[in-house]
């Protein structure tokens, strides 16, 4: 599923204020430290115990560089 939103919608130069419009406030988390928004996405399908996540990073004027799906 998330993989159709981020074709439909790449993140990559969106702000960080149209990031939380179109998913929601981030996951609070103390995961993935050098990263700036992440967002659980739920367990993996082959692995019920490891979590999907989509991770962001934010350049200096609050817009998106970089994004991926992680899991752990």
């Amino acid at each position: 599923m998330v993989d159709e939103l981020l074709s439909q919608y790449p993140l990559r130069g969106v702000t960080r204020s149209e990031v939380v419009g179109l998913l929601g406030e981030p996951t609070p988390t103390d995961k993935w430290d050098e990263w700036d928004m992440i967002y659980v996405l739920g367990p993996t399908d082959y692995m019920p115990i490891d979590h999907e996540w989509l991770v962001i990073k934010l350049d200096e004027r609050n817009r998106v560089s970089k994004y991926r799906v992680v899991q752990d």
